[in-house]
């Protein structure tokens, strides 16, 4: 049986490990189940992810951190909570996103307990929101080539001159990452997606525009490259149905939308699911013969 028959959470200690506290046990309506290692835990989220991982710092075969890049590699949407007796500066700077409780803190039981209930309720770990389909949204992205194309060059060139910005792009918002497929201004060709406004564009069936991002915390962190940006704008981009990407524009010095810059964005990012639609991913053995824009 790959999942549970109710919710469940996942605790990975070694076999010597704390058990975990009562607090989580007793006060929420999750049934626990127990991996003594890394390998273990990886293993068994591969066969159907809980709701929600609880870890320790020090396991048997790794930490508990690089266990939650791992975890997340295998399912984006696992939520991960650390739980251990270490300040969070201590515990290691992976590529990844987890919380954190200082399990020698005052109440530390209770609020693990609490913030599992919220994150295996929702579904959804606390650094970006994800769809509720959003293994089905993945795999539709991952099926798209992500090379960069001269034609989705041209696109986010037509939305950086339209709204008179330093950069704009086309991107595919995946698991983990944002990929530019077209751009323009020269942006990254990559950031992590939880440094990404588009995490959330991708969600909305509106386009967002954010006339200075520093006067929003959701996207406090958002600034790929170290651009100093200020101003975004994106809309998200549908491939047979489902949100794979967007197209936006961002700028250094926060701005204000063109009267039409709503739609204009909305009809470029029809254009791109056009493009992205009826671009097949190269397969093993075979070489694409799409051109790029340099």
């Amino acid at each position: 049986m790959s999942r549970m028959e109710g919710p469940w959470i996942l605790y990975v200690a070694g076999a010597d490990g704390p058990e975990p506290p009562p607090a989580l046990t007793e006060r929420t309506p999750f049934e626990t189940v127990r991996a003594e290692s890394a390998a273990a835990a990886v293993a068994r989220v591969e066969r159907g992810a809980p709701d929600c991982v609880v870890t320790a710092q020090q396991l048997p075969d790794d930490t508990g951190a690089s266990l939650a890049a791992a975890l997340r590699a295998v399912d984006p949407t696992v939520g991960v909570v650390l739980y251990a007796e270490a300040d969070r500066e201590t515990v290691g700077d992976v590529d990844t996103t987890f919380e954190f409780v200082d399990a020698t803190s005052a109440g530390a039981a209770e609020r693990l307990a609490r913030l599992v209930e919220t994150i295996a309720r929702t579904r959804c770990h606390a650094p970006y929101p994800t769809a509720p389909d959003e293994r089905e949204r993945i795999v539709a992205t991952e099926t798209l080539s992500q090379e960069r194309t001269a034609s989705l060059d041209r696109l986010a060139e037509l939305a950086g001159l339209h709204f008179g910005t330093e950069y704009a792009a086309v991107n595919l918002v995946g698991g983990r990452d944002v990929t530019a497929v077209g751009r323009y201004g020269d942006p990254p060709a990559r950031v992590p997606r939880e440094a990404s406004a588009c995490t959330y564009t991708v969600l909305d069936d509106d386009p967002t525009v954010i006339p200075d991002l520093h006067d929003d915390p959701r996207f406090e962190r958002y600034d790929p490259g170290d651009l100093g940006l200020q101003f975004y704008a994106g809309a998200r981009v549908l491939v047979d149905g489902q949100p794979v990407g967007t197209v936006c524009v961002y700028d250094s010095e926060a701005g204000t939308e063109p009267e039409d810059g709503r739609r204009f964005l909305s009809v470029l990012s029809a254009a791109a699911g056009e493009h992205l639609s009826a671009a097949e991913a190269p397969t093993a053995g075979t070489t694409a013969s799409r051109g790029r824009s340099e």
